[in-house]
């Protein structure tokens, strides 16, 4: 399984390449996250929180109802106002009870063993 051996790459240029190559939504979620912390942590080279932005911009009009979320987190990392200009996309994605397995199927951090639920997502 290769969420049991996901190993992100070391900086956000690195993590930009290889969010743009990675098909795998288990892998890619993670990557997202990583990616805004990585934009957020104020050592980010020039652009890179530009491209950050533009990564979570396009995920969340294009992807999935699970990465939508990821990509709220992901954007929170650098701009914390984006949560409560997303409230509405999160109360929909959030309460729709036939996404809930979706989490899941996909939401899994490098550093913890098992999947993430709807729940843990929300709390």
């Amino acid at each position: 399984m290769r969420r049991r051996t996901l190993s992100l790459p070391v900086g956000a240029g690195a993590l930009l390449e290889r969010w743009h190559t990675e098909t795998d939504p288990a892998v890619r979620l993670p990557l997202l996250l990583t990616l805004g912390t990585a934009a957020g942590s104020g050592r980010a080279g020039d652009g890179v929180v530009d491209r950050a932005r533009a990564v979570a911009r396009e995920v969340l009009r294009t992807g999935d109802p699970v990465l939508r979320v990821a990509a709220v987190h992901a954007w929170a990392s650098f701009d914390p106002r984006v949560p409560v200009r997303e409230l509405d996309l999160l109360v929909e994605v959030l309460s729709d009870a036939s996404s809930r397995p979706l989490y899941e199927a996909v939401w899994f951090a490098p550093d913890v063993d098992g999947a993430f639920t709807r729940e843990d997502v929300v709390s």
